[in-house]
């Protein structure tokens, strides 16, 4: 994870992405959305979106 005011509003991200954590455990949480599912369709390893979360 990385906080970079240049970023997302310097809110948590997946390092080397502008993907938000608080985006992966809404999909994850809100939506049911699987972890696997997650990492699968925006190109992520499954250890960083398990890290997310």
């Amino acid at each position: 994870m990385a906080i970079d005011p240049d970023f997302c509003g310097s809110k948590p991200r997946i390092i080397g992405t502008i993907m938000p954590v608080a985006t992966i455990a809404k999909m994850y949480l809100e939506m049911g959305e699987s972890l696997e599912e997650i990492a699968s369709e925006y190109h992520l390893s499954k250890a960083a979106v398990y890290a997310a979360m």
